[in-house]
């Protein structure tokens, strides 16, 4: 079975640039990124639920992180 999964984070565009860099190395090769109209869209395909699930979690867990970031700023 396929998995898809597909995650929109509003995102201002001042800091659209900054997000998708702090995020980006960490999930790359298993969360595909775009734009959307003021927000972030991520799409995550896995073959497992269990798999699907762990590549959210990171994705969420570094996203908390780059929040907390932009908080202290």
């Amino acid at each position: 079975m396929h998995y898809v999964l597909e995650i929109r984070i509003p995102c201002s565009p001042e800091h659209i640039s900054a997000v998708m860099g702090s995020l980006g190395p960490d999930n790359e090769g298993f969360v595909t990124p775009s734009l959307g109209e003021d927000s972030l869209i991520f799409r995550i395909d896995a073959d497992d639920a269990g798999r699907l699930r762990q590549i959210a979690d990171d994705l969420l867990a570094c996203l908390k992180v780059v929040e907390d970031i932009m908080m202290l700023l």
